[in-house]
């Protein structure tokens, strides 16, 4: 790859990562709007905001994993591990909450009318389905994210292009 083309790729990091938060940032704020007030003791919106979450999880996994492609292209390391973690962290409270979903749905399923039952399985069915393929996907992204960031052994750092930083010369 020549200079010329390297240049030119840094210059869209910048709008890259912006990008990449904005799509995150922008699903966070959508899904928090779309359940507040929060109302955490009641079934009903518990079960309505795991619901809406599995719609916007898809959106913050492509911000996710643009942010984690362009800050490994990028050799930012310390950024793909934040991102990592983040991931993570995700994972673990996406699982919580799929694991407490099916408490609610037994809760709630009392109150439904037997006409509308299939579609509240269904709509319970559909949130689980997609948290659980999204738990998977957060996770392995974490992990990928942390394996990207490893050092080879007997090499001193990833990187592939030639250093602009002179330290000496072997002129004798």
């Amino acid at each position: 790859m020549d200079s010329q083309s390297l240049d030119r790729r840094r210059h869209l990091i910048g709008p890259a990562y912006l990008v990449s938060v904005l799509l995150i940032l922008f699903a966070y704020i959508d899904f928090l709007l779309s359940i507040w007030p929060f109302k955490l003791d009641e079934a009903r919106w518990r079960f309505g905001s795991v619901g809406v979450f599995s719609s916007y999880s898809g959106w913050l996994l492509l911000g996710y994993l643009l942010l984690l492609w362009f800050a490994l292209g990028a050799g930012h390391r310390s950024l793909v591990r934040v991102v990592a973690v983040l991931c993570l962290v995700e994972c673990a409270l996406l699982l919580l909450a799929t694991v407490a979903f099916p408490l609610d749905v037994l809760q709630l399923r009392r109150e439904v009318p037997p006409d509308d039952l299939w579609t509240f399985q269904a709509a319970a069915g559909r949130a689980v389905l997609k948290n659980f393929a999204c738990i998977v996907a957060f996770g392995w992204l974490g992990i990928a994210g942390f394996k990207g960031t490893r050092i080879e052994p007997g090499s001193r750092s990833r990187r592939t292009e030639p250093s602009p930083l002179i330290v000496g010369s072997d002129r004798g």
